[in-house]
């Protein structure tokens, strides 16, 4: 989202992930010609195919316009007691360029990793984005590794 941003001269807000946060931001922003965010798979198709339709561009120019980019997603239990040290450690830890607006995501040179506890059950959610399956699949082992060592202290 970042580099497609950066080339249209736009700007990324980030918030937490539901979608009340993300509506709440967008009117606080209250400026026009702000990207309107769509949280449903029909929505995000008709303002799609609105687009579209002016011709402006095929979808395959835009499709081809998409940093390729490879995620995974685990999960590790954690009982409910431990949860709060676990994330405090990884803060610690992780100190730098943290950003904490949903969870806690962690830059690193070859993408990103996201921590999130489950509100519902005791385990973290590790998600982590990079260029190949293969480093995407990496971060989100040694983040699940951490976690599990982190409930051994």
């Amino acid at each position: 989202m970042e580099e497609i941003a950066q080339e249209y001269d736009g700007t990324v807000t980030r918030t937490a992930s539901d979608t009340r946060s993300i509506l709440e931001e967008q009117m606080a922003e209250n400026q026009e010609n702000l990207f309107f965010p769509v949280c449903d798979a029909f929505a995000f198709l008709g303002q799609l195919l609105a687009y579209l339709s002016q011709g402006q561009s095929s979808l395959s120019q835009l499709l081809g316009q998409i940093p390729s980019f490879h995620r995974s997603q685990r999960k590790v239990s954690c009982p409910w007691e431990l949860r709060g040290k676990v994330m405090r450690r990884l803060v610690e830890q992780e100190h730098e360029q943290l950003d904490l607006v949903d969870g806690i995501k962690i830059p690193q040179n070859i993408g990103w990793a996201l921590v999130l506890p489950d509100e519902k059950e005791p385990y973290f959610q590790v998600y982590s984005e990079a260029q190949s399956q293969e480093e995407a699949d990496l971060l989100a082992a040694a983040y699940m590794e951490r976690i599990g060592a982190f409930q051994e202290d």
